[in-house]
């Protein structure tokens, strides 16, 4: 159907014309009158008819029949045998009060969508009180690891692992995990896990002055954004080495992204695989750089930061009460010193200089790309840029290749990132208990070519995943 809508000219220009009509909104209702047959998704929660079957299964036992099965997927365990009656009740309720039969079976699986076991993944212990580590049973062990690799709830053929008692097999996990990270829904890990360690969506959020940067727009942010998914996608999933997160140059963009690079575009439309030399790792990527930048210029101390909180996991100590904070983003336009020079007010209070000599020294490495990610050899004001740094351990290094190449030969590098992702899986931070275990994974995954599915595989095995103390909830 086609529905048109026009406003008539209201005559001649001029002071005595009519005044133009505004159109606020048009709404459409309908069909109205017409029975619309039942949607795909019924039929997969609907498994039985009341009248089939010889004699007919009957309303009841067919209304029972979908609750379990519903429940068992939304609770992501079988339902108790008082759980069901209590279910059926609210379908009773509402059948006996006169209600369509199958609104009624609605009426109960919205109770089992608004129960705690659907919004909460529970872990129930038979002594809440205990200290002693317990193994999780199949089901409980089938959503973890569901939630890890996928964000949501088991498959089938969890599930099914899960009933027989076979997924607590450590090579059945073993198997599951990889079947699991082939998975399309795997892809769930870029916008989770990628997402929030890796800064892949801040970009969003950024705001460089329009003035200063009339290149930056809604378009080039999108394609920014994009680069970081694809970037981050293919290693998580590509099963690269994850080093390639702090030194890969091959990365993805699309025309919009090599005009703003200064490369050739690629040539077929949409993003292409290409190897940017002088952009090695996330750091050096135009998403991540503007996303770690003022509106109005850089900041070596917001990269510097980022780094070593989320590449080395040794994030900074709270500013003291009593230091004055250097005000670095302060845009007075009569200061065209360096950032370099400016920023040297950090080493001067000693309470200061401990921390920002090592989040400032990576910080300049980074200062080739300018606040929206584009390339350069002098800042704002003209001055030639200093990007020498080191790293805590007192490997230095020249530019952003050097500290990619520092950060990826530095034994805390692969650390965090077990540390990082052992996190995500489990919900919690390591806890002191956990360094023989981390220490353990991160020889694996050293050993194996840093690759996530080895990573991924040593969690999962792992007493911490598999296991659960009753009194860990109350620390």
């Amino acid at each position: 159907h086609t529905v048109t809508v026009a406003l008539a000219e209201p005559g001649e220009p001029g002071p005595a014309a009519a005044p133009l009509a505004v159109l606020d909104a048009v709404v459409l209702t309908g069909p109205i009158g017409v029975e619309l047959p039942p949607g795909p998704g019924r039929a997969s929660i609907f498994t039985c008819d009341p009248a089939s079957g010889s004699p007919p299964i009957g309303e009841a036992a067919c209304a029972e029949e979908i609750i379990r099965a519903f429940g068992r997927r939304a609770w992501r365990r079988p339902l108790a045998d008082d759980e069901v009656d209590r279910v059926l009740g609210l379908y009773g309720t509402a059948f006996g009060a006169g209600s369509a039969w199958d609104e009624s079976v609605m009426l109960a699986l919205k109770g089992i969508l608004l129960a705690p076991w659907f919004v909460y993944r529970i872990e129930v212990d038979p002594d809440p009180e205990s200290t002693v580590p317990r193994p999780l049973d199949g089901y409980e062990l089938a959503s973890r690891l569901s939630y890890f690799l996928w964000s949501t709830m088991p498959d089938e053929e969890l599930l099914v692992l899960a009933g027989s008692g076979l997924l607590v097999d450590p090579e059945i996990l073993r198997t599951q995990v990889a079947r699991m990270l082939r998975d399309p829904k795997a892809g769930s890990l870029v916008e989770t896990l990628g997402a929030e360690w890796l800064y892949l969506t801040v970009v969003d959020e950024s705001s460089p002055d329009p003035e200063l940067f009339p290149a930056f727009d809604d378009a080039l942010r999108a394609s920014m954004k994009e680069e970081l998914m694809l970037f981050a996608g293919s290693i998580l999933l590509g099963d690269r080495s994850m080093m390639d997160l702090v030194d890969g140059t091959e990365t993805w963009i699309d025309a919009r992204l090599a005009s703003h690079y200064g490369v050739a575009p690629p040539a077929t439309a949409g993003f292409a695989l290409v190897d940017l030399a002088e952009r090695p790792g996330i750091v050096s990527r135009a998403g991540w750089l503007t996303a770690l930048s003022h509106p109005t210029r850089t900041s070596p101390v917001r990269r510097g930061k980022w780094v070593v909180e989320n590449l080395m996991c040794e994030p900074p100590p709270p500013v003291p009460d009593n230091v004055d904070q250097l005000l670095e983003g302060d845009e007075d336009p009569a200061v065209t010193t360096s950032v370099r020079d400016q920023l040297e007010q950090h080493r001067a209070p000693s309470a200061c200089a401990q921390c920002h000599v090592v989040m400032d020294g990576i910080g300049f490495g980074l200062e080739n790309y300018d606040a929206i990610g584009r390339y350069r050899t002098e800042d704002a004001f003209g001055n030639p840029l200093d990007t020498t740094g080191a790293l805590v351990s007192g490997a230095t290094f020249d530019d952003a290749a050097g500290l990619g190449a520092a950060l990826a030969a530095d034994p805390k590098t692969a650390r965090c990132m077990v540390q990082k992702v052992f996190t995500f899986a489990l919900g919690r931070a390591p806890r002191v208990e956990d360094l023989d275990l981390l220490s353990g994974i991160t020889d694996t995954f050293e050993g194996e070519g840093h690759r996530f599915s080895t990573l991924a595989t040593e969690i999962v095995l792992s007493d911490a995943f598999r296991y659960r103390t009753p009194a860990e909830v109350a620390r």
